[in-house]
């Protein structure tokens, strides 16, 4: 079947199916009123886009003036109906009869807006675009008998608006010999104005004359036009399709290797330039891997490394790369703010600012008590950590970083400041458009002064913001149900939190080029797992909608006291979120990594409570731990012990709590072979301070016990009378030594 016949077919089919199922497949609608560039003429109305990857939310950006407008479908015939019109500032109705209100939206000051409705919530959303250059056009088509769908103008083929430039469009794909023009939307009746041939390279917008664009040579092509500047750029297109060297003719989709006036683009897999070469154009497409080997020389007129929502293109650079233009996108979806960094040397702030409608702050760790948060107004330093703060609501918007890329060594200076909030917090970023390797990062004897962890600021899958660690020594993650996976590679334009160590001021954090990584979107699959013979407990805390993480794990280079294979806990220090955390010399840890996993070895839990209400503790993993071992927790506050080996829990009332580590300890105890464990208590034999400040001994029943002060002396003694005993006893303040049976003592201190 001819081709263009196919496609004609396939989008008649797409048009029909629509109008059964309120999907409105290829028919646009459209904004139009005196509000609009072209006014009340239905012919020339200006369609919107399908945006946040919905097929019933629409956008428009661009230029509106001061008056009003409503929405349309783009050949509606003279009922003009049906259109969708105004309830109030943020909803509207779909208008089907003349009989119903024909309101209308008002636009009190001219500029750039975006124009987001939703067809099937009924909302609006109307922000003004920090932008101040007029964009006179949301969509951009093209048509001729050298496209797939001839001279049907109702089916023109509508450009890819650049999502990091608002007057940028392109078109790639094959193209016929003949001959072809760009209308700005898809009125039947042909009287809207077209972009059409003023030379080669420039373009005019016009009805007529009509003079349109030839191609002679069938093939694939690049087809890119900016509607402020006029230019078009028409060029040959040559694809990667493989894995492999770049010198192997057999992955480019022309069978042979790109010329030096190309545009190139690298669909996906890993490209290797193994030979110097001379480019025009070369686009890494999200997912895609570009290295230039070590001894070669890339020169490329203009480098874009795409991003979309399915991830980031990624560069590195082991050669010598020319490079006159580099533009690197990141895509940040909406509804949330985003931490960042530059992949390119000193960006504009403003530049990013048009981009996203927001604005960018960075942390000041010196002033974390006064005035922490900065607005950044000028450029962006290379190495600093931001966060773009986005408009509430509004639609998904891709950053553009123009300039020249970051390679090589690159550093930033941090601070440790006393009695600071934060004290010792820095936010830093990911300088390079790759991956970065963390535990190559804290392995450099340059980082010495800079703790091993980092953690993330990202959101659950419940949307709510949390923070995510990543402890490289131990090698341990606790993600805490981030949306994204959490290990030692740092995403490229990722900001990230590290904290300067206890007695040092100020130092440098420093990055280099072999810390980079093309990081394999399968999580090396492909590649032998290590070898994993730690032992690791994984808690988890839930008030029935969010939860809480926190990791023991037992290695033997680690201590009991605080180390490098301790990670200290950030707060989210929000109320919908209870966190759980254990203790170390007086720390707070997300991660403790401990010596050696011994019969009854006691850990501190601490817990916070933003609500009253019930939760739940739960081991989530546990793994190489002895099954001989048994895990327990106790509650001091209800004298309960809980067995908590994998897959056990407990589930407990609290109070509004603040943190606190008074309730909660975790016991590890190996049972007597010889000994039946009855209700979890015969194995267990423990004493603690409870909180009425008493000694508790749990053990079996008519256990015989001896109370000791500091320097010896008996102060008490007798035998248990059920399994949690509460020694009556009024004691003084001090330290306490508690002795049970013949084999079991320990120290108490009774505050």
């Amino acid at each position: 079947m001819n081709t263009k016949i196919k496609n004609l077919i396939l989008i008649s089919f797409f048009i029909a199916y629509g109008s059964i199922n309120e999907s409105f497949g290829e028919r646009k609608i459209c904004i139009i009123g005196d509000a609009t560039p072209n006014g009340w003429d239905r012919g020339s109305a200006s369609p919107l886009s399908y945006t946040n990857n919905s097929s019933t939310t629409f956008c428009y950006k661009g230029y509106l003036n001061a008056g009003n407008f409503k929405f349309i479908f783009e050949n509606t015939d003279d009922s003009w109906l049906p259109t969708w019109n105004k309830t109030d500032e943020t909803h509207i109705y779909k208008r089907t009869s003349g009989s119903q209100g024909d309101n209308l939206f008002t636009i009190s000051t001219a500029g750039n807006y975006a124009v987001t409705i939703d067809t099937t919530a009924l909302t609006i959303k109307i922000d003004a675009l920090i932008e101040t250059t007029p964009i006179n056009f949301n969509s951009v088509f093209m048509v001729g008998d050298a496209t797939s769908i001839d001279w049907d103008i109702t089916n023109s083929i509508e450009l890819t608006k650049n999502p990091g430039n608002p007057f940028e469009f392109s078109y790639k794909g094959y193209v016929d010999a003949g001959e072809f023009k760009f209308p700005v939307n898809r009125n039947s009746s042909w009287t809207q104005n077209f972009f059409m041939k003023a030379s080669d390279s420039q373009m005019v917008l016009q009805n007529s004359p009509d003079v349109k664009w030839t191609i002679t040579e069938a093939g694939n092509y690049s087809i890119v036009l900016n509607i402020n500047t006029l230019l078009i750029d028409i060029r040959k297109l040559n694809t990667w399709n493989g894995t492999g060297n770049w010198s192997n003719a057999a992955n480019w989709s022309s069978g042979t290797l790109p010329g030096t006036s190309e545009v190139i683009d690298i669909n996906s897999g890993e490209v290797i330039i193994d030979d110097n070469v001379s480019l025009y154009q070369l686009n890494i497409l999200p997912g895609a891997k570009l290295t230039v080997n070590s001894g070669k020389i890339a020169t490329i007129q203009q480098l874009n490394i795409k991003s979309g929502n399915t991830g980031t293109g990624t560069f590195i650079d082991n050669g010598t790369s020319n490079i006159t233009t580099a533009n690197v996108q990141q895509y940040l979806t909406t509804g949330r703010n985003w931490y960042i960094s530059s992949p390119v040397m000193t960006p504009s702030v403003s530049s990013l600012n048009k981009n996203t409608n927001s604005y960018i702050v960075s942390y000041d760790e010196p002033n974390g008590n006064s005035a922490p948060w900065k607005t950044e107004q000028d450029t962006l330093t290379r190495c600093k950590g931001y966060i773009a703060v986005s408009p509430a609501g509004g639609n998904d918007v891709t950053l553009n970083f123009n300039g020249v890329i970051n390679n090589g060594n690159r550093s930033i200076a941090l601070t440790r400041t006393a009695g600071q909030t934060k004290e010792g917090f820095n936010l830093v970023g990911n300088p390079y458009p790759s991956y970065l390797n963390w535990s190559l990062v804290t392995a450099d004897p340059l980082n010495a002064n800079i703790s091993t962890t980092m953690w993330f600021r990202t959101k659950t899958t419940g949307n709510l913001y949390t923070f995510s660690t990543y402890n490289s020594t131990g090698d341990i993650s606790v993600a805490n149900n981030a949306t994204t996976t959490i290990s030692k590679f740092i995403p490229p334009m990722q900001a990230f939190w590290v904290r300067v160590n206890n007695g040092t001021v100020s130092t440098n954090l420093t990055f280099n080029n072999t810390m980079r990584a093309h990081r394999d979107i399968n999580g090396n699959t492909f590649k032998a797992p290590r070898l994993d013979n730690q032992q690791l407990l994984r808690l988890q805390v839930s008030n029935g909608t969010n939860t809480d993480e926190a990791v023991v794990y037992f290695n033997t280079n680690a201590s009991n006291g605080f180390d490098s294979f301790d990670s200290q806990k950030m707060f989210n220090n929000n109320e919908d979120i209870p966190e759980i955390y254990t203790v170390a010399e007086n720390e707070k840890l997300v991660i403790n990594g401990m010596s050696e996993l011994k019969s009854d070895t006691e850990i501190p839990l601490g817990f916070i409570a933003g609500q009253k209400k019930t939760y739940m503790l739960t081991v989530n993993e546990m793994k190489n731990i002895n099954e001989n071992i048994e895990i327990f927790l106790i509650d001091k506050l209800e004298n309960t012990s809980t067995l908590l080996n994998e897959g056990g829990s407990y589930s407990f009332t609290a109070d509004v709590t603040p943190a606190s580590s008074n309730r909660f300890n975790l016991l590890f105890k190996v049972p007597s072979i010889s000994t039946k464990v009855e209700n979890n208590l015969n194995s267990i034999i423990y004493s603690y301070v409870n909180s009425a400040n008493q000694i508790t001994i749990v053990s079996p029943e008519k256990s015989e016990y001896s109370i000791y002060n500091a320097v010896g002396q008996k102060i008490t003694g007798g035998f248990t009378t059920n399994n949690y005993f509460t020694v009556n006893s009024k004691l003084p303040t001090g330290m306490f030594v508690v002795r049970i049976g013949d084999n079991y003592s320990t120290r108490v201190i009774i505050k």
